[in-house]
């Protein structure tokens, strides 16, 4: 390891060590393990590639998604740190897959490979393409199950957890040997069951303490329903604390980061019953505003087009700045991405657009519901 490496991984032990309280359990892995494997991990977390890679004398190569470097901050971190891949934002990425290929002849390789971190502490999707790698590069397959990180550092969160408690479990799904004799869809099904996790259900069974300060905050970007009268976009935080402009205070969370005062007591459970909205809000108008940027995809680099106001309205998204106004046929939107925590992405035509919205998630939420119903219309 080259001394800037050195400099910079001391500083990211530094920060791993003021951040969280972890627990690690290695299992049948050896953490001085010299030769090399493909390594996945559960994306509860944007920070889980951090604390996961510094676990490990052989350190791993991580997979991120390239939207990452639009940070210029964590862009200037990447460029000066050398344990990086990145995915471009395609369906199939041939370029990534030669890198990982190469990578894995010195060092292993982590991969996180539900298509979002996690917004509501459970499992994203998992694509296929995940087993059509393993069958091709005949490595063990090594899983880090990651319980806590989501709840003390959860993507929407303005205040984040200090010291909270996080459990990595690692352990050997497939052998290289194992795979040669397995099939893609039996490979994809063990990813996928091993790759299940749930924040809130493992923090009801154990209980530990998770420092409520401040914790409602910024949730109002991610919820849009009000679970006692129903109506959209009319939730706001204070504290720990969740209100409606209807109902008043309607919940709080506890010491535990479990939800007091409602039917359930987590936000996949608040998550499911807002998307069972989503028919009729596609009905109605859906709105939202923030910043517009344009984005070059060979440097990665913002250009700011000024603030914008957004509109969903059947089946097109509008949006309005000073500079012009924008129609967006919705089924032609390609590549959508929310990334870190209030920033949506897509591509149009030729085009790459980047938005810093007030209420992400009832517009990525309102996209990927038109986009999903489009393509069972063809």
């Amino acid at each position: 390891m080259s001394i800037k490496n050195s400099v910079i991984d001391r500083l990211i032990k530094i920060y791993i060590n003021r951040k969280i309280n972890y627990k690690v359990d290695f299992g049948d892995l050896n953490p001085n393990r010299e030769d090399t494997y493909i390594l996945l991990g559960n994306n509860s977390s944007l920070l889980n590639s951090f604390y996961v890679s510094n676990l490990l004398k052989n350190k791993p190569i991580v997979v991120l998604n390239e939207l990452q470097k639009t940070n210029r901050f964590a862009n200037y971190f990447f460029a000066n740190y050398d344990f990086w891949l990145f995915k471009r934002n395609l369906d199939f990425d041939t370029v990534l897959v030669k890198n990982i290929h190469n990578s894995l002849e010195k060092n292993p390789v982590l991969i996180f490979p539900e298509v979002e971190t996690s917004f509501f502490g459970e499992v994203q999707d998992i694509p296929k393409s995940i087993a059509k790698l393993i069958k091709k590069e005949k490595k063990d397959v090594i899983l880090c199950q990651i319980n806590g990180s989501y709840l003390s550092h959860p993507r929407w969160g303005l205040k984040n957890t200090k010291k909270g408690l996080v459990e990595f479990n690692f352990k050997t799904i497939l052998t290289k040997y194992e795979i040669e004799n397995t099939k893609l869809d039996e490979i994809y099904e063990i990813v996928k069951d091993n790759l299940k996790y749930n924040d809130y259900d493992w923090n009801s069974k154990h209980k530990h303490f998770y420092n409520p300060k401040n914790r409602a905050l910024g949730l109002e970007g991610y919820l849009y329903i009000c679970p006692k009268c129903m109506k959209s976009q009319t939730l706001s935080t204070k504290k720990n604390d969740i209100y409606c402009s209807q109902c008043g205070h309607i919940a709080s969370f506890d010491d535990f980061s479990l939800i007091n005062g409602l039917d359930f007591d987590n936000l996949v459970s608040w998550d499911q019953l807002q998307k069972k909205e989503l028919p009729k809000l596609s009905k109605e108008v859906i709105y939202s505003e923030g910043s517009m940027f344009s984005l070059n995809p060979k440097s990665m680099e913002l250009s700011s087009l000024g603030h914008a106001d957004l509109e969903i309205i059947r089946g097109q998204l509008f949006v309005l700045n000073k500079m012009k106004e924008y129609m967006f046929e919705i089924d032609k939107i390609k590549g959508l991405s929310l990334i870190r925590r209030n920033e949506l992405f897509f591509r149009y035509g030729k085009k790459s657009y980047l938005f810093k919205l007030k209420d992400p998630m009832i517009i990525f939420d309102g996209i990927s519901y038109t986009l999903k119903n489009s393509k069972k219309s063809i």
